[in-house]
């Protein structure tokens, strides 16, 4: 459910484990609700036939789309489509999954530099207001003898 942010083609959705052999094949832009999202893309197709004892062809096809928001890593799409023929019997299905909604992408007003700046700020006036005291106190301590 949840890839890494920022992804690219080509790149593995996890570097270990079970799914490290599974890569970004795309990275497409979307519709969702509120807007349009860069969406990276893997689709998974397997079709083979094969011949069952006695005579009967089975053709098989199998396939899976999964798109992730591609500034988050969220999947928010994912469909799967399966249809087996044996003999003449035909069984089809298909299964899809797309969010709805999602509060994910609102943008918060408070920028990145902002708070470096509200950070260096109070750094600064710490400082100065910690050499202050310092001064203060060797200023009014006695001096001693020796």
């Amino acid at each position: 459910m949840v890839i890494g942010a920022n992804l690219n083609e080509g790149d593995p959705i996890y570097t270990a484990g079970d799914y490290s052999n599974w890569f970004i094949n795309e990275t497409i832009t979307r519709l969702y609700p509120d807007s349009t999202r860069e969406a990276n893309h893997i689709n998974m197709t397997y079709a083979y036939n094969y011949t069952m004892p006695p005579d009967i062809d089975v053709d098989y096809f199998y396939s899976m789309n999964f798109y992730w928001d591609k500034a988050t890593g969220i999947m928010v799409e994912d469909s799967f489509e399966v249809r087996n023929q044996t003999g003449e019997y035909l069984t089809t299905w298909l299964m899809a999954f797309k969010i709805t909604e999602s509060n994910v992408w609102v943008i918060p007003e408070f920028s990145t530099w902002l708070a470096w700046l509200a950070a260096v700020g109070t750094a600064t006036i710490v400082v100065i207001l910690g050499k202050r005291k310092l001064l203060r106190l060797a200023r009014d301590r006695p001096a001693r003898s020796r």
